[in-house]
């Protein structure tokens, strides 16, 4: 019998953050392609960059991997994609950004607080395109708050009870006190 034992395979890198300075202690995902645009998850636990912002993931085969943030206090602006074939590592250097929320209150056309689910939208590489980004229940005073928002317009939509709702609502990422006026609408069937 003939064991084989082929060398270990690497993808190393450095996070910057948005003034080119190391970001230390943020948490990396690495996904490996399965088919398909298919990705599973093969290193989303406990890899974290160093004081100098550098990380360093071993993985056992080649193929197409995506690197990107995985913690909730950065943004990137979508994964840096790798392809490890013949060549046994790889070096990557990705820019994030410290995460931004949105907070406000939604209220009735009398004035007064109302539950809602708050969706958030916002455009992530494609400029036409406004991928669903994020949700908040309201509290009892109707608070929301989203998180985990990249730099830039962000799109709100919000749900009352009923009839109650609002549509496409400009805001930018990071803003505070946004109020939503939830009026009657139509249901759609």
């Amino acid at each position: 019998m003939t064991v084989v034992i082929e060398p270990a395979r690497e993808i190393s890198g450095r996070l910057l953050d948005q003034d080119k300075i190391p970001a230390a202690g943020v948490a990396i995902a690495v996904r490996r392609e399965t088919g398909d645009d298919v990705y599973a998850a093969v290193a989303d636990q406990g890899v974290k960059t160093d004081a100098d912002g550098r990380f360093r993931i071993r993985l056992r085969t080649g193929g197409s991997y995506a690197v990107q943030v995985s913690d909730p206090g950065w943004h990137d602006d979508g994964p840096a994609w790798i392809e490890l074939g013949t060549s046994r590592s790889a070096d990557v250097e990705i820019t994030a950004h410290r995460s931004y929320r949105i907070t406000g209150t939604c209220i009735g056309t009398d004035g007064r607080p109302v539950p809602a689910i708050v969706n958030a939208r916002q455009a992530r590489g494609d400029p036409g395109l406004w991928p669903f980004v994020g949700h908040a229940k309201t509290d009892d005073a109707g608070r929301f708050e989203i998180g985990t928002l990249g730099r830039g317009e962000v799109r709100l939509d919000a749900q009352g009870d009923g009839d109650l709702a609002v549509e496409d609502i400009a805001a930018e990422a990071g803003a505070t006190e946004i109020v939503l006026r939830l009026v009657p609408v139509e249901l759609r069937p």
